[in-house]
């Protein structure tokens, strides 16, 4: 099949799909991996070629426009804020489309495999023009479990698991259970190491340390990012001296939080009230948690007006609390007037302990966080809003625009099932495929070896494509 390899972050996976696939052209920034066309250099600054603005993608495009420019421009401003201008961004749009579309119809592709779910706007586009001209897709992603991966042909499909059984393996659950405890204590130990050193936790640089293939283009980008840092301190104190006139936005922003947020003895004080507890735990933006998961509800504060309805306000106390990470991006001053609209809303401090309020709470309301995972495994049931691998086990709810709120009372009125959920959890466990796919996972995979794997990866693709 010709093939449209898209992404990547394994070199020994890759060349291992180009050897086994009829690989007519590849999109990726994987080190020492020849590649048609450098992602970051597309993302920044779209293609170098003059594509053909034929008669049909012209007449396919007013449609793909209204259908898909949203969730495009969701993803695609996460780069910054000088991709944010209307008009620019869809002039990206466009020559994303008729690029991609002319790159599909005239190699003849008949497979694109996608490393990752597309999030970063071209790939979205690339993967709604291969599902209108009915080319077969392949989508990837590691899982939170050790050397276990997704595949899927259809972002509807994630999540989505076969009844194997009826009945649980013990010894199988606590299999699962173990590995998912080491993959929360790796990426924790990483947290702290970068909090001691002073790093950012958004910064995928800090991060890419603890991958064994962390190459010289990332100690030159991390070197970058200190400058920047120093570029920032400097803006700072320039404005704070007056010499610079503009707003500080994260001072603002900071500001704005603490006038809504609780003290930790008020927040004591609301969790220690012996009435039913909802819990919505805000995602860091921008990232595809939000902007291609959570759909319409990307707008998080939807999730928070969807349920903050007297109906369910009468029988349960609303929390929530700002993510960690977050900064003022998507938080500006109208933002926090639309919070002030939500009259039975407890506003939890940030720094404030996660496992207490776990703990403390019965319902776990999110867009795809790991946190409604989490609460699961504590036997809290999930309001879902948005899509998840864990969004079909028992004790979620996946809420849509169109769930009533006697639907929503009704689930929580429902009694969690223990039994049920470890059920659903390995039948769940047991759609997952051998192998890893992303550098992330390498250091929680003992005795890991790069051909081997990379050969177990591409002859599950292989087998998944023949089922299908």
């Amino acid at each position: 099949m010709k093939t449209f390899l898209f992404g990547g972050s394994l070199k020994s996976v890759v060349d291992q799909v180009c050897e086994k696939f009829d690989v007519k052209l590849k999109i990726n920034s994987v080190e020492n991996v020849g590649s048609d066309f450098d992602l970051e250099e597309l993302i920044k600054y779209n293609f170098n070629f003059d594509p053909e603005y034929n008669q049909k993608a012209q007449e396919l495009l007013i449609d793909f426009y209204k259908d898909n420019f949203d969730t495009f421009c969701r993803m695609f401003v996460r780069r910054g804020p000088l991709l944010s201008d209307y008009h620019e961004l869809t002039n990206h749009f466009t020559i994303y489309f008729y690029s991609l579309f002319e790159i599909l119809t005239n190699k003849k592709i008949e497979l694109v495999i996608f490393n990752n779910f597309p999030h970063q706007g071209i790939d979205f586009i690339l993967y709604k023009i291969a599902k209108i001209l009915k080319i077969k897709t392949i989508l990837l992603t590691q899982t939170i479990f050790p050397n276990k991966f997704v595949i899927i042909s259809d972002m509807k499909d994630f999540g989505i698991y076969e009844n194997i059984t009826n009945e649980y393996n013990k010894n199988q659950i606590e299999k699962i259970l173990l590995e998912k405890d080491l993959y929360k204590n790796f990426t924790l130990k990483i947290r702290e190491d970068i909090k001691e050193r002073g790093l950012s936790l958004t910064s995928h640089d800090s991060l890419s340390k603890y991958s064994p293939y962390y190459n010289e283009k990332k100690k030159l980008r991390t070197n970058l990012l200190s400058f920047r840092f120093i570029k920032k301190i400097l803006l700072k104190l320039f404005i704070y001296l007056r010499l610079i006139k503009r707003k500080d936005l994260e001072k603002i922003y900071l500001e704005n939080l603490n006038k809504v947020e609780l003290k930790d003895f008020q927040v004591e004080k609301v969790l220690n009230n012996k009435n039913k507890k909802i819990f919505f735990a805000f995602h860091s933006q921008p990232e595809m948690s939000t902007s291609l998961f959570a759909g319409d509800f990307d707008d998080q504060l939807r999730i928070l007006e969807k349920i903050n309805r007297k109906k369910i306000t009468d029988k349960f106390i609303l929390l929530t609390r700002e993510h960690p990470a977050q900064n003022h991006y998507q938080r500006d001053d109208l933002f926090f007037r639309r919070l002030k609209f939500l009259k039975n809303l407890n506003f939890l401090n940030r720094e404030f302990s996660m496992d207490r309020i776990l703990e403390s709470v019965d319902v776990i309301v999110t867009s795809s966080g790991t946190v409604g995972w989490e609460g699961l495994l504590s036997g809290k049931k999930c309001l879902l809003f948005g899509q998840s691998w864990y969004s079909k086990l028992h004790g979620v709810l996946e809420v849509a625009n169109d769930t009533s709120d006697e639907e929503i009372i009704e689930f929580l009125n429902k009694d969690f099932d223990k039994d049920k959920f470890y059920i659903s959890l390995q039948n769940l466990y047991s759609s997952f495929y051998d192998g890893i796919i992303s550098k992330w996972h390498i250091s929680i995979s003992p005795n890991f070896d790069q051909k081997e794997n990379a050969k177990i990866v591409v002859e599950n693709i292989l087998k998944f494509l023949k089922k299908k």
